[in-house]
């Protein structure tokens, strides 16, 4: 084999197994959604949290991990913040990594409840 051929060989492996996955890892972007309306609590993201996050063994209270079965519940962990930024927007909607990719298919979220939550979030939390 020539030297060209194994040096290129080298750089195709250094570029395609290191650097090139490095280079596709990034912040998520909040996904644009037009809120044309207010997004109440008890008409339209209750049902998405009862859904996706607050069903027996997950944010149900029981387990150690935030209530979210009701408002008042999840009204503490709504204005939690890890620096400076809120933590529910920051897991479900711009992070994407609640409801976590391991959990059942019938609790993943859809584009549109995820939708839903954005405009919960954008019109402050209305109950």
């Amino acid at each position: 084999m020539s030297n060209k051929l194994i040096l290129f060989s080298i750089f195709a492996l250094v570029f395609g197994g290191i650097i090139l996955p490095i280079s596709c890892i990034s912040e998520r972007v909040e996904p644009k959604v037009d809120c044309d309306k207010t997004i109440s609590y008890e008409e339209e993201a209750k049902a998405v949290i009862n859904r996706t996050c607050a069903y027996v063994g997950c944010h149900d209270g029981q387990h150690g991990i935030d209530d979210f079965k009701d408002f008042a519940a999840l009204s503490t962990y709504l204005n939690k913040t890890a620096n400076n930024k809120n933590t529910f927007k920051n897991r479900v909607v711009i992070n994407q990594d609640m409801p976590p990719s391991n959990i059942p298919s019938e609790r993943e979220i859809t584009s549109e409840e995820l939708a839903i939550l954005t405009c919960w979030i954008e019109t402050d939390f209305q109950p």
